[in-house]
């Protein structure tokens, strides 16, 4: 469910996170940005070809708002899964932002079973609660998108709130709660320590699933 590198070594505890990458993991946070950027992503699981996720974020800021686009792909000639999206950005106020963003999501799952698409959203929120504390909330698919009629299937809705405390300039450590509405609550939290401008180390543990990054 998420993006980039820095979400992935923090296992996905990602809402506080001000990058072009938020164009998938917090919507809200793209009017943060003060850069166009565009950027490419390769995830591999297991070093197992199939277990693959490739994506692209394009990101363009515009005065007080920001709009993105991304579009990711994973799979193998068996089971393709395809998702395009388009967010908007912008800030609420001096310090919190907000934002929404559809997706067109495309499931292959051969010439026998055919293929299926569907459109989903994303809302996501950024606040600077002090110097030192901001808080995020991004909350995948709250329309409940059905994928299928067959036992009622639909895409995953989930829900991360985060914070970010600032310890130092060098220094954050991150917690946060994600709840996916079928399953139990996971408990992420993460450390990041910059000692050098060039090298940033983070390390991130996760529960329900026992994560690691």
């Amino acid at each position: 469910h998420d993006q980039g590198a820095i979400s992935t070594s923090m296992v996905g505890l990602n809402v506080t996170e001000e990058n072009l990458w938020s164009i998938n993991n917090n919507v809200g946070n793209l009017s943060t940005l003060e850069n166009t950027q565009v950027g490419v992503s390769i995830n591999n699981r297991f070093l197992i070809s199939d277990f693959t996720t490739a994506a692209l974020a394009f990101v363009l800021p515009l005065n007080k708002f920001s709009v993105g686009i991304n579009y990711s792909n994973y799979g193998n000639e068996f089971y393709q899964y395809h998702t395009a999206g388009i967010g908007y950005s912008m800030n609420l106020g001096k310090n919190i932002s907000a934002g929404i963003k559809m997706n067109y999501h495309n499931i292959n799952l051969g010439n026998f079973y055919g293929s299926s698409s569907i459109i989903s959203g994303d809302l996501g929120v950024i606040a600077k609660l002090r110097q030192d504390l901001t808080m995020g909330v991004a909350i995948k698919n709250p329309t409940l998108s059905q994928l299928s009629d067959f036992e009622d299937e639909r895409l995953p809705t989930l829900i991360q709130l985060g914070f970010n405390y600032s310890i130092s300039d060098q220094l954050h450590t991150l917690i946060a709660i994600e709840k996916d509405i079928m399953y139990p609550a996971s408990i992420k939290t993460a450390i990041t320590y910059q000692p050098m401008q060039s090298l940033n180390l983070r390390v991130g543990v996760g529960t329900f699933p026992t994560t690691l990054g």
